[in-house]
């Protein structure tokens, strides 16, 4: 079925509406077999499908007959399920090859979309649980974030995990298989990190971008690493908060994009910064938004001129984000409507399709999750465009709060004095303060280039 976004105007398709938990791959994991077929999972008769469903026709095909109901790490982080099967956190599919690679109870399996034959490449064994997944740019090695069996042997949340991974200084392993042969080898073994999220460089699968998880108490510690194999080397990121969010790679490889929320107590404390490094760890660009925060995953168009966030400017708005010199144009694309509460698999997780053309995200809306697609590709024109000035500072008193504030950039022609604007995380943010023109952003003095549309992508 399709309808019309409430915000932008544009066409959503809905790609399901059977089975439970339709959920395709995590925010950094690609799920397209081509520019118009996506991989999701499902739960029908007691156990975790795999399917395929075309973008243009509507077709959905089965691919695999699940075992379980969820596969081992979402059952132990208070998912639904048997833990025996598999979910959409652990597929990802191979663009050109048309295979999909996807770990099912303690199997490394995989599967061809066009013919149906499937196989297993690889025995994880019992002293491990799986993160991520994640295919190597040239897709021949799959990448698999082993996790010690041990650190989740207590009551707790991931929280809980991590501590005790700490601690006991547990080892993760970073694992590749070949695709081909199904031969395996340890690329980085770390002792007291916990390491779910791992992602080879889209163009050399000697860089990583991971997660080295510690203890979350142990703020000041990085949590976003890369990882040169070839060197044994791990460099951090210094993203704005050391425990940022939800990262991604460029499409070309120079640099990571990464979103969290500000907590230094600076001028931006309790605000949302998204930010662009590069690989020598240099700050590219960064751009702040709010208070609010809310909570979110970011994606790329594949120019990478462009970010795709869920979360950052609404609760339930799936926003396309264009740095411009020190400031940021913003589009919406269409509201979501899910809940961010309800776990990983409730969220949207946007995808743009490695051609640019479709958006693809999940909708916990209405009670059950369900995928939606809309078309990207041309939609913009440049007067639909929001333009930000240059951040001026510009200081005024609050008459409600008597707390001085700073002034911020606004939606033209509006100027920055016509609006109070409050930006102190302890105090309470009203609605008059909020308003929708309100959008705020960076300070940096790097120029990323001329605007880039989303008909770009």
């Amino acid at each position: 079925s399709k309808y019309v976004d409430p915000v932008s105007g544009n066409e959503v398709v809905q790609l399901t509406s059977t089975r439970k938990w339709n959920v395709h791959p995590t925010y950094h994991v690609n799920g397209f077999l081509d520019d118009q077929r996506i991989v999701f999972a499902a739960e029908a008769e007691g156990a975790t499908n795999i399917y395929v469903c075309s973008l243009v026709a509507g077709e959905i095909t089965q691919l695999t007959a699940g075992i379980g109901t969820s596969y081992l790490l979402a059952y132990l982080a208070g998912e639904r399920g048997d833990g025996r099967g598999t979910d959409a956190f652990h597929i990802v599919a191979g663009y050109s090859s048309h295979a999909v690679y996807f770990v099912e109870g303690d199997e490394l399996r995989t599967v061809n979309a066009d013919t149906l034959e499937e196989e297993s490449l690889y025995r994880i064994g019992p002293e491990w649980v799986c993160g991520v997944l994640e295919l190597s740019g040239d897709e021949q090695t799959v990448l698999l974030p082993l996790l010690p069996r041990e650190c989740f042997n207590t009551r707790g949340d991931l929280a809980e995990f991590l501590r005790r991974t700490d601690r006991l200084a547990l080892s993760s392993r970073l694992v590749g298989v070949s695709v081909g042969d199904g031969r395996s080898q340890v690329l980085w073994e770390d002792a007291g990190r916990f390491i779910g999220h791992a992602a080879f460089s889209p163009v050399s699968d000697r860089l990583v971008l991971c997660e080295r998880a510690t203890d979350p108490d142990r703020r000041d510690e990085p949590l976003l690493w890369l990882l040169k194999l070839e060197d044994e080397e791990a460099i951090p990121f210094p993203t704005r908060n050391p425990k940022t969010g939800h990262s991604v790679w460029l499409p070309d490889g120079t640099g990571v994009v990464t979103h969290g929320m500000v907590v230094d107590g600076g001028r931006e404390h309790g605000a949302e910064y998204i930010q662009i490094l590069n690989l020598d760890t240099s700050t590219r660009w960064i751009g702040y938004h709010g208070p609010p925060r809310y909570y979110g995953h970011c994606h790329t168009t594949p120019d990478g001129q462009t970010i795709i966030v869920d979360g950052v400017f609404a609760p339930d708005q799936i926003t396309a984000v264009t740095p411009h010199g020190d400031g940021y144009f913003t589009e919406p694309i269409c509201v979501h409507g899910t809940d961010s509460s309800g776990g990983q698999r409730a969220h949207a997780h946007p995808h743009v399709s490695p051609n640019g053309e479709w958006l693809v995200f999940g909708s916990l809306r209405g009670g059950r999750k369900d995928l939606f697609a809309v078309r990207v590709k041309g939609l913009a024109k440049d007067e639909e465009l929001t333009r930000f000035n240059p951040l001026r500072r510009a200081f005024h008193r609050d008459c409600k709060h008597g707390q001085e504030g700073i002034g911020r950039v606004f939606r033209q022609p509006v100027q920055p004095d016509a609006i109070s604007f409050l930006f102190h995380a302890h105090l309470a943010i009203s609605a008059h303060t909020l308003a929708d023109t309100t959008r705020f952003f960076s300070h940096a003095n790097l120029n990323v280039g001329p605007c880039h549309r989303i008909a770009a992508m």
